[in-house]
């Protein structure tokens, strides 16, 4: 008799703090992509495109990288489609670098109307996805097997923090 009543107030306790720590993943999602947008949208396209000495990339890069991993890591491992434009995914993908754009122009509008579209379907998504595991495990280039949606967000949480960080400091350095 103890024993149920200790495991039903375990489990009682369990998944409200559980459920507590997902939702505190999804709003540290959203307040850091939410500064990121704020980095971009202050900024011209010129701005936004500018190279820095000694640095891959530019912001809108940063950004639409941002973007476009989100959808690939929270939807698109989860078995559903992509949200993110076909049309904005050669400039965006992994690998993929400003040097190869044949055009940027409007990049910047196209590039957050889409973020808008997908960051609703993503968040729309996470409340309602279920814990169960990815049909095949996947390894990012650091090295961390991703195998459900929590440990996804967890990690989009994270990658999503660094590239806060790279926007911050193009910030500062495009003057």
């Amino acid at each position: 008799m103890l024993w149920i009543i200790f495991s039903g107030l375990y489990r009682g306790a369990v998944f409200p703090i559980l459920l507590l720590m997902e939702q505190e993943q999804i709003q540290l999602f959203t307040i850091i992509r939410d500064q990121s947008r704020t980095l971009v949208t202050g900024r011209d396209e010129k701005a936004l495109l500018k190279a820095v000495p000694g640095l891959a990339n530019n912001m809108l890069w940063i950004f639409g990288h941002l973007v476009r991993t989100t959808d690939f890591l929270i939807l698109k491992l989860s078995g559903h489609a992509m949200n993110f434009p076909a049309d904005l995914d050669p400039y965006f993908a992994k690998g993929s670098s400003p040097a190869d754009w044949k055009s940027s122009d409007g990049l910047k509008d196209r590039l957050l109307a889409a973020e808008e579209q997908c960051q609703k379907k993503v968040l729309a998504f996470l409340e309602t996805a279920d814990a169960s595991a990815f049909a095949e495990p996947y390894k990012t280039s650091s090295g961390f097997v991703l195998s459900s949606v929590k440990e996804s967000l967890r990690y989009n949480v994270v990658h999503e923090g660094i590239h806060l960080g790279q926007l911050q400091l193009f910030n500062k350095l495009v003057g």
